[in-house]
This record gives C-alpha cells, structure tokens and sequence, in this order.
C-alpha cells in the first residue's frame, strides 16, 4: 500500500504501545504469552522504526515460492501462532474441566 506510510506509522505506534501495556499485565509465570508478545513486539518495532526512518519497510526474503518479507514479518507471525496456540490450549482446557 503505497503512501499510506502515516497510516502504518500510526498502527505501529498503537500496536507497540498495546503491546507495552498488555505485557505489564501477563503473570511472570505465562512464558508462553510473554514470548509471543516478545516476538510481536520485536517484528512491530522493529517495521516501525523502518518506516520512521526510510519511509517504508524492506523485504529482503525472497524464496521465489512464497511471497517476499522480512524477519519483522516472521517475528509477527511467529508472535500471532503462539498466542493461538495459547488461547487453544487454554480453551481446550476451560472445556475439559
């Protein structure tokens, strides 16, 4: 989405500071919940500062099967599956007791 650099300036800072207030409320003892908002974190700042700086962020990725990205876009990913994995998890058990 060419020229909507504002925009996506905009949703990282909310994103970043979501993450920054959600992390104070995890217990310490949920390592799972932690690490992927690690990862989130990691991969929205890190498009973040990207976007500051050159106005727009590099993918340089390129297997020629899969789309272009870069490792931002594979710490959010991974962020994103572990928090579906938890809340799966924590269903499944909700379900079963």
């Amino acid at each position: 989405m060419p020229n909507r650099t504002l925009f996506f300036i905009v949703v990282g800072l909310a994103a970043v500071a979501g993450i920054v207030y959600y992390y104070q409320c995890i217990p310490a003892d949920n390592f799972r919940v932690r690490l992927a908002l690690g990862f989130l974190m990691g991969g929205a700042s890190s498009n973040l500062i990207d976007r500051v700086r050159v106005g727009h962020v590099t993918d340089f990725l390129d297997f020629r099967v899969w789309p272009v990205f870069n490792m931002a876009d594979t710490a959010i990913v991974v962020g994103t599956g572990l928090l579906v994995f938890h809340l799966l998890k924590e269903e499944i058990k909700h379900y079963k007791a």
